[in-house]
């Protein structure tokens, strides 16, 4: 799956932006954010930020384009050196925080905002006290979506309140994956449930090899 990301990401970055439609534009830009997820390079999150920039220019501003371009800014920012990092993240909280104005009901957007909040410093406006109401606000708004139950898993796992990540993590567990990496983040949880609640771990095992047999057999990145 990481490869075709980066394969698509190369056959984008070859073509005109200015001759691709909304769609297209979007399908770039998503092709080469995934491919920096999966290479670590930052060329790869500047290509992501021009396709969706692209997109704002000539389509108009939805909260799917700026929620993109919020984690693109964010990615972007986590491989540079400062002052670039900082100016990074803070357009990286611009967008994502006007994503939310345009739909307050934007759960990737809320998401976004939680992780932006939990990994900045307080000197740049991190602040995590925002970080659980911004969680519960993109469960709520998108419950079937694995990605964010697992993020409030772990924030309340490090908060030392075990028993509301307990029922993310019983959830996720039953869950579609969505996300590419949703088979990977269900091995997460069902192992946080067997390293954590060891008590009510015993089929844990089982659905872990099950879970490692549907991955893709490609596992480089």
């Amino acid at each position: 799956m990481q490869h075709d990301y980066v394969n698509a990401s190369y056959v984008y970055a070859s073509l005109d932006l200015a001759g691709l439609d909304a769609q297209q534009l979007l399908l770039a830009g998503e092709a080469h954010f995934r491919a920096g997820l999966a290479t670590k390079t930052r060329i790869c999150f500047r290509d992501a930020i021009r396709a969706f920039r692209r997109t704002l220019k000539t389509h108009g501003q939805t909260a799917d384009t700026c929620c993109w371009l919020a984690r693109s800014y964010g990615y972007l920012a986590l491989y540079s050196w400062f002052p670039g990092k900082m100016l990074y993240a803070l357009t990286s909280k611009r967008f994502v925080e006007r994503a939310l104005q345009i739909n307050p009901r934007h759960a990737l957007s809320a998401y976004v905002l939680a992780m932006w909040n939990q990994k900045m410093p307080i000197w740049l406006g991190g602040n995590t006290r925002l970080v659980t109401g911004y969680l519960d606000m993109a469960v709520e708004h998108a419950r079937d979506r694995i990605m964010f139950r697992i993020a409030r898993a772990r924030w309340n796992l490090k908060q030392g309140i075990p028993g509301l990540a307990h029922a993310d993590l019983s959830m996720i567990t039953g869950l579609c994956a969505f996300d590419p990496e949703d088979d990977r983040r269900k091995i997460e949880a069902l192992e946080l449930l067997a390293k954590h609640y060891p008590q009510g771990s015993a089929h844990v095992p089982a659905a872990v090899g099950q879970a490692l047999r549907r991955l893709p057999t490609d596992h480089s990145a």
